[in-house]
């Protein structure tokens, strides 16, 4: 088998495939989601924290919309220790 021209580059490949969606996913807004376009919460996507890689909407808006502060107070009623997260997951009120 050939090794691809990412071999051993696993960052670079990684940076590559991401810019490459992104700029497919997102053609309309200079290739970051807007805040009408949303997220898919199930892939915690860190990038979309990153406001160069975004279009300037915080990533609780662009995964829960105007549910966020809704979603904090049932978190601290029933995850008040953050048991259970990842790096975009509702963060306690």
């Amino acid at each position: 088998m050939t090794p691809g021209p990412y071999c051993g580059r696993r960052t670079e490949a990684r940076e590559f495939r991401g810019r490459s969606i992104r700029v497919d996913l997102y053609s309309g807004t200079g290739g970051a989601p807007a805040a009408a376009d949303g997220a898919f919460i199930n892939y915690p996507d860190t990038d979309l924290a990153d406001p160069a890689r975004n279009t300037g909407a915080p990533w609780q808006t662009l995964y829960f919309g105007d549910n966020y502060r809704r979603l904090q107070r049932a978190k601290a009623k029933w995850d008040p220790r953050d048991v259970f997260h990842h790096a975009l997951s509702v963060r306690p009120a």
